[in-house]
């Protein structure tokens, strides 16, 4: 069986579906012949990469990726895209759109009228002609725009990590791009700024690692600066490999009080190496913390993610309690058990 997954992405080692992709192939090469066919000039570094620059479209593919039994694309707002799931059905291809949370309500609403134009002149037609969409969890699904679409369920999913999380400091930590509205940092940065007295009496910091988005950044050290938080919630710029795994080691607790998410895979990560998280139920993992006890889940509030905080900071007991079932992730989304399930999909779809 061969599998060709088509995205449109650059900024690979911060770009949370680029991870999601990479793991995609990693874990499924084993299992079938798979390809990643990348409509950006980045390309995924592995030996069954082919870039857009070198190769025009689908046709043009080597080693037999040319006419794949299957085609998998990752998001939902690619202009390029249009060309190529022609170019499937032309060639009577099937093909599975992932939206990664693009089609939710809630993800709708940003930039609402232009996708909405979008819709129903492009994409609309892309997603209906796709053998299925395969959402990361239910959740994503039951809020899509097309939950009425044949679909499958198949996430996202983590290794197991050899070294786990030994908090060397009681600081929380956010990584991810600094992308004000859709992780919901003017949250954040709202909930620090009504509760200052709080974290300066505990010498309590929020530390910020993320890439730059719209120049999000700027805006960002204005907010912060505007509610004289300046000293409480401290943006760093983005940390990869070796160095984003020393502080996901050393940290207390992980944070993302995003509006919408799929199934971030920082949360996911921070999981895997043992750090407990506080997560909005946007995220599509509030739920899930709260019932394996690994983090504290909230609505999008800002009196509701200060008092987890203040709980996980007050209550180290149940703070260590958190990380020690932090586990489960190793038994829910691990990535050979996650990859062999989907390909079973995708068989029985065909």
């Amino acid at each position: 069986m061969k599998i060709l997954h088509i995205t449109s992405i650059d900024g690979l080692m911060s770009n949370g579906v680029a991870v999601a992709v990479a793991d995609y192939f990693n874990y499924e090469k084993g299992l079938a012949e798979v390809a990643i066919y990348n409509a950006k000039d980045d390309v995924v570094s592995n030996e069954f990469s082919y870039n857009i620059s070198d190769y025009k479209d689908i046709s043009a593919l080597p080693d037999g990726f040319s006419s794949p039994d299957i085609v998998i694309f990752h998001e939902v707002y690619k202009p390029v895209y249009l060309s190529l799931y022609k170019e499937c059905i032309k060639k009577g291809i099937p093909y599975i759109v992932v939206p990664h949370g693009c089609s939710t309500r809630l993800s709708q609403r940003r930039k609402w009228l232009k996708k909405k134009v979008a819709n129903v002149l492009l994409f609309n037609r892309f997603v209906k002609k796709s053998l299925a969409v395969q959402y990361l969890n239910e959740g994503e699904r039951d809020c899509s725009i097309y939950k009425n679409h044949k679909y499958l369920i198949s996430g996202n999913s983590i290794s197991i990590k050899k070294s786990k999380n030994k908090f060397k400091n009681k600081d929380f930590v956010y990584i991810g791009r600094y992308s004000i509205r859709h992780k919901g940092l003017d949250l954040l940065a709202e909930s620090i700024a009504k509760n200052k007295k709080w974290f300066r009496d505990n010498n309590v910091r929020v530390q910020l690692y993320g890439k730059d988005s719209e120049q999000e950044r700027q805006k960002l050290e204005k907010m912060i600066s505007d509610r004289g938080i300046s000293d409480l919630l401290l943006l760093n710029d983005a940390v990869y490999g070796d160095v984003k795994q020393k502080i996901l080691l050393g940290a207390y607790v992980f944070i993302q009080p995003s509006r919408w998410e799929g199934q971030p895979m920082a949360v996911m990560e921070a999981l895997s190496y043992g750090l407990p998280c506080i997560a909005t139920f946007n995220t599509s993992f509030g739920d899930y913390i709260n019932e394996k006890q690994c983090g504290v889940g909230v609505t999008f509030n800002a009196d509701e993610l200060f008092m987890a905080m203040k709980q996980m900071f007050e209550d180290e007991k149940f703070r260590n309690k958190c990380a020690k079932n932090t586990k489960v992730i190793e038994r829910d989304f691990f990535g050979p058990d996650v990859a062999k399930r989907c390909i079973n999909d995708y068989r029985g779809m065909l």
